[in-house]
């Protein structure tokens, strides 16, 4: 499963699909897209 084809699925699809199957693969596509708010929040949550 490439990049470009998990780019073509909506969020909610995505979601769906790795509920059923696990997929290392769409599990490395949300962490990548949600890594740069995971680190805002955190650097938030570290100033106090």
């Amino acid at each position: 499963m490439g990049s470009a084809f998990l780019e073509q699925k909506t969020e909610e699809e995505l979601w769906a699909e790795y509920r059923e199957n696990r997929s290392p693969e769409i599990r490395e596509f949300f962490i990548r897209q949600y890594a740069p708010l995971v680190k805002y929040v955190a650097g938030k949550v570290a100033v106090g």
